[in-house]
């Protein structure tokens, strides 16, 4: 796993000249200040020691969601991470569309010391939103419970509402399959409905 280091960069064929971390510094001018001698004794950026190690070992971090029903939460992602067998480690929620890290789920786990064993665990929560049906002078006819409107989790499915119209035709101002990771409006639009006639000269 060693890496030797010939001017301003590393030569990943192996070759050039093994210099410490100080001599390359040197070479590197403005970016010298971030290197340092890897666990190998060569130079490597100083977030990226771990690459070089012969003795780092991977440890997991898992994230779950909770779905759309709310009942639990499901596997969203599993990613591997690497550090010294019992270095201090950590990770920190990040920012995912249409869910909030929950802080306060107790199956989070959020530090540990590495070890192949370690699983770091992030739960977050579905988000709910406003979805609202603007329909101007014709009433909603299907029941209350037979389309999705007020507070719709994220994700979730929608289904349109039925109009109490005659003679007219509608057109939503939005196609939604889903629950968008905002409040969201859907106005609707009229146009008188078009029939075919049929003359019969015979009848």
């Amino acid at each position: 796993n060693c890496y030797y280091l010939d001017t301003a960069y590393t030569s990943s064929t192996g070759y050039g000249t093994k210099k410490t971390a100080d001599e390359f510094a040197a070479l590197a001018g403005p970016l010298g200040d971030v290197w340092e001698n890897g666990t190998d004794g060569y130079p490597v950026l100083a977030w990226q020691t771990w690459k070089y190690s012969n003795t780092a070992i991977k440890y997991t971090v898992e994230t779950y969601l909770e779905t759309v029903d709310g009942d639990g939460y499901a596997l969203s992602s599993t990613a591997e991470k690497k550090a010294e067998p019992g270095e201090a480690v950590s990770v920190e929620a990040s920012a995912i569309e249409g869910f909030t890290f929950n802080a306060e789920n107790e199956n989070n786990v959020t530090s540990g010391e590495a070890s192949a064993d370690l699983v770091l665990k992030l739960y977050y929560t579905r988000n709910s939103y406003t979805l609202t049906w603007v329909t101007g002078d014709y009433a909603i006819a299907s029941a209350d419970d037979a389309y999705t409107h007020g507070s719709v989790k994220y994700g979730a499915q929608i289904v349109y509402p039925e109009l109490a119209l005659t003679g007219m035709s509608v057109k939503w101002d939005k196609t939604l399959a889903t629950m968008p990771a905002e409040d969201t409006t859907v106005t609707a639009s009229y146009a008188p409905s078009i029939y075919n006639v049929t003359w019969n000269a015979n009848g």
